[in-house]
């Protein structure tokens, strides 16, 4: 089911009462579910997911618009969508595939991917024989050289591999309250000139940790060499790659921990060796990544 996104309010067929259609929009989810098919409803420019996400429908679906022109923009249509603890997809389509492909726009699908990801939704972009989507009618793609489709591939195999580390229900944003500010108690520390942040900045790394009972979840985004944070926009390839030092509370025992990339190892991932320490709040463990790459996803298990 779609809406084009307006108009939000009417009247009734009598002219006589106004409507509100978000709600209508509801009973509309509703009713549907009863003949038993699973259905989706679009919620164009994230309205109004914050009430249609906790219908009766398999997902919440979202095709992004603007406002939404920055990557922060869209963590927080996540974050407000996944309270209905339904799966999260969006629909971002990336104009720069409709120009000669270059470096430039593969980066924007390969930044976008990771984005998506380490907020924990999921992206529809591609489509059969190698196409992406570069409008909401899906006659206006974009093919991908064999090349550019294995590294997007590479991408979708991990959210696939790793799903419970990216799509977890228990797995809890703790960003801004446990990894960053003043109040931090994680160390996530690199070249000073390049800001660990919770927006995807440029000229610097962006942070995602969230947390379950016995694990953390850390994804990291390397926008070292990107002068904006618009998603539908060309992006430099990722180049500047420096070491990285994380510092993770002691949590319990038996603390161990693992790191991959799309790039590396054929999704495999590499234990790191770690170092008690004495951490931002208190006895941590350390641990280093030697060259960041464009997306890391970093997990610390314990007993």
């Amino acid at each position: 089911m779609d809406t084009y996104g307006y108009p939000k309010a009417g009247w009734d067929y009598e002219l006589k009462q106004p409507v509100r259609l978000e709600r209508e929009f509801v009973k509309l989810i509703d009713r549907w579910a009863t003949h038993g098919d699973e259905n989706i409803f679009n919620n164009v420019g994230g309205w109004p997911a914050g009430l249609t996400a906790a219908a009766d429908q398999a997902a919440c679906y979202i095709e992004v618009w603007e406002p939404h022109t920055c990557y922060r923009h869209l963590r927080s249509l996540i974050q407000r969508a996944a309270v209905s603890g339904k799966p999260v997809i969006l629909a971002a389509y990336l104009t720069p595939f409709r120009q000669e492909h270059t470096p430039e726009v593969l980066a924007s699908a390969l930044y976008l991917n990771a984005e998506v990801s380490a907020a924990g939704a999921t992206s529809l972009l591609l489509g059969q024989e190698h196409a992406l989507l570069t409008a909401p009618y899906y006659s206006d793609y974009g093919v991908l050289t064999p090349e550019e489709a294995q590294l997007i591939t590479d991408q979708y195999d991990m959210q696939v591999r790793y799903q419970e580390l990216l799509y977890s229900p228990d797995l809890q944003d703790i960003t801004e309250s446990h990894a960053l500010g003043a109040d931090r108690e994680f160390g996530i520390t690199t070249d000073p000139r390049w800001p660990v942040s919770i927006e995807g900045e440029p000229n610097g790394i962006h942070a995602v940790v969230k947390r379950s009972d016995h694990r953390v979840v850390i994804n990291l985004i390397n926008m070292i060499d990107q002068v904006d944070a618009c998603w539908n926009a060309p992006k430099h390839p990722c180049s500047t790659r420096p070491a990285l030092q994380l510092m993770i509370p002691k949590y319990g025992t038996g603390m161990r921990i693992w790191w991959c990339s799309p790039e590396h190892s054929l999704l495999n991932p590499t234990e790191l060796e770690i170092t008690p320490c004495e951490g931002v709040r208190g006895p941590s463990v350390s641990c280093t990544i030697e060259e960041l790459p464009l997306w890391s996803l970093i997990w610390c298990d314990w007993e």
